[in-house]
């Protein structure tokens, strides 16, 4: 299932389940509040929380934080077709990518490069030749990176619903704090 370093750990932290819930704001909430001086927070700690759950709290916030944003955007009008998720990260620890495709309950996909910016600034200086001006999307297409993995939601979705509803309680408690 998990073929990073760590694999037993990994697998113990999959089948945790932790009443901790976080928002993920250390340095502010961009999208969707747009107020960079929001804070932080772990509700629901005690003397007897381990230090993983933490982890897997704050791994859980930044995949609610991002279904929060799918869901504005979408609420907006600008549908969502494919989750692509590139770096390091998505390429070694798979319980990350799990945990977002299973919070998401879509499809993740993980891209073939590790320097996705570097790929999209060279699209983008292709465009400024004369073969390639033409057409934004082909070129786009021509180049983009590739997908290799694709992991699909699996278990505990009842789980991960039911911690989103007390995500969004936070996030409506202390979006105007």
């Amino acid at each position: 299932m998990y073929q990073s370093t760590g694999f037993w750990y990994q697998f113990k932290l999959f089948n945790k389940e932790t009443n901790l819930v976080a928002l993920d704001w250390w340095n502010g909430c961009r999208t969707p509040l747009s107020n960079s001086h929001l804070t932080g927070v772990i509700a629901g700690l005690t003397l007897h929380t381990a230090p993983e759950e933490i982890y897997l709290a704050l791994i859980e916030a930044t995949a609610y934080g991002t279904k929060k944003i799918i869901e504005t955007f979408v609420n907006y009008g600008i549908p969502i077709e494919k989750i692509v998720i590139s770096g390091g990260i998505a390429k070694k620890n798979k319980l990350i990518t799990q945990i977002y495709s299973n919070i998401l309950n879509r499809e993740v996909f993980i891209a073939d490069t590790l320097y996705p910016g570097a790929l999209g600034a060279s699209i983008y200086s292709l465009l400024s030749l004369k073969p390639y001006s033409n057409d934004i999307i082909k070129t786009i297409q021509t180049f983009q990176s590739k997908t290799h993995s694709i992991i699909q939601p699996e278990e505990k979705m009842d789980y991960y619903s039911k911690k989103y509803v007390r995500y969004l309680e936070l996030f409506e408690f202390f979006k105007s704090k």
